[in-house]
């Protein structure tokens, strides 16, 4: 069985982990590779997991440290989910509006990441 991200194991069962490789994830909306790009680079939560985001083709991916990477899927500019997980990432800006964390989440829980 392949292992969903670090994060999502505290957060929930991973069910449909078996799959979530070999899936066709949704199509999702379409978000500018200007801002796509604006998001890639490292994350870290407050517990120290490192989570890394990347474009890859016209979407992004994400990858905890030592784990599978999962491709996330555009609802909105700053709202991706990972369909096999349940999972939602939200990025959000810093005071300067560039794109400084991102929020992990499913129905009950949340976990922040910090740019690096």
């Amino acid at each position: 069985m392949l292992r969903p991200l670090l994060l999502c194991l505290a957060l929930a069962p991973a069910a449909g982990a078996a799959q979530a490789q070999t899936a066709t994830p949704p199509a999702g909306v379409p978000v500018a590779q200007s801002i796509l790009d604006g998001y890639a680079g490292w994350y870290r939560t407050g517990s120290g997991i490192r989570l890394h985001v990347w474009r890859e083709d016209k979407g992004l991916r994400i990858q905890a440290d030592g784990q599978d990477a999962w491709t996330l899927v555009a609802e909105s500019e700053t709202i991706f989910v990972v369909p096999d997980l349940g999972a939602r990432v939200t990025f959000g800006y810093d005071a300067a509006n560039r794109p400084g964390y991102l929020v992990l989440s499913q129905p009950g829980s949340a976990i922040r990441a910090i740019r690096e």
